[in-house]
C-alpha cells in the first residue's frame, strides 16, 4: 500500500505556519514535476494523478532574488500537468482501449 504525506491536499497544511506550509508546497510540486516527467518518459502511470490533487500552487516570493525561480517553478508545474495529460492520452489503459476500439 502506498503511503502519502498528504501534501497534495490543501487541508493538510492548515495547521502549519505559512513558512512551513510554503516549504511543503515547494517540496510537493517539485516531486510532482519530477514524477510526471519520469512517468511520461517511461510510459508508467504517475504517482500523483491530477484528479487527486487540490494543493495550492506555490506563492512566488517577493524577494527579487527568488521570484524568478518561483515563477519558473510555476511554469514547470504547468508543463508537468501537460506531460500528465499526454501520458493519459498515449499510454494509459484508457488510451489503449480507445485505440483498440478505433481499430
Amino acid at each position: 500500500m502506498r503511503q502519502s504525506m498528504g501534501h497534495h491536499r490543501s487541508n493538510t497544511l492548515t495547521s502549519d505556519n505559512s513558512s512551513v506550509a510554503e516549504s511543503k508546497r515547494h517540496a510537493f510540486w517539485s516531486l510532482y514535476t519530477i514524477d510526471n516527467n519520469i512517468s511520461l518518459n517511461l510510459g508508467l502511470a504517475s504517482h500523483f494523478p491530477d484528479h487527486d490533487i487540490d494543493a495550492d500552487l506555490i506563492t512566488p516570493s517577493t524577494d527579487p532574488k527568488h521570484r524568478p525561480w518561483d515563477m519558473m517553478s510555476l511554469v514547470i508545474v504547468e508543463f508537468a500537468g501537460i506531460q500528465g495529460r499526454v501520458y493519459d492520452e498515449l499510454y494509459s489503459i484508457a488510451a489503449s482501449k480507445a485505440s483498440d476500439a478505433i481499430n
